[in-house]
């Protein structure tokens, strides 16, 4: 799906109604506790996930009930795979590729080398980098990357 902006909204925005780079947001506002009881009210069940942290190791310690739940997958603390996750590729020289957690100030030499190498990819941003960066976003889109 194509990324859409409209006149009307693009005029109102602003960055200084995200949340500063890099730090989690606050989810006490009313839009965001009106959405999570939205969520609730589906039957959709939000799962006690703790802050990320730079130590992906606290992140599992905070959060061992699910790590230890065997019906849940969870590779960053359990390094499980699920039988539909693809770790190989069936066709030679076919494969996939995303980027996590950009853009980033290196986001224009890995643009670069991706121009070069006729590849495309996708890149799973966040809303505070994008903030700061909108250009790179702008850039990914507009060179036929999927943006998440």
């Amino acid at each position: 799906m194509p990324l859409c902006f409209y006149p009307s909204s693009v005029s109102k925005w602003s960055g200084s109604n995200y949340p500063a780079l890099d730090k989690v947001p606050p989810v006490t506002s009313d839009e965001v506790i009106k959405w999570i009881n939205e969520v609730r009210n589906s039957g959709i069940i939000i799962p006690d996930i703790k802050p990320f942290t730079n130590d992906p190791n606290g992140l599992c310690a905070a959060n061992q009930a699910r790590v230890g739940n065997a019906t849940e997958c969870w590779w960053s603390c359990g390094h499980c795979l699920r039988k539909t996750d693809i770790v190989e590729c069936k066709q030679q020289k076919t494969w996939g590729s995303s980027f996590d957690d950009g853009p980033s100030v290196n986001s224009a030499k890995l643009l670069n080398y991706l121009e070069e190498e006729k590849l495309k990819t996708t890149f799973f941003v966040i809303g505070s980098r994008v903030s700061a960066l909108p250009a790179a976003l702008r850039t990914e889109y507009m060179l036929g990357h999927q943006i998440g």
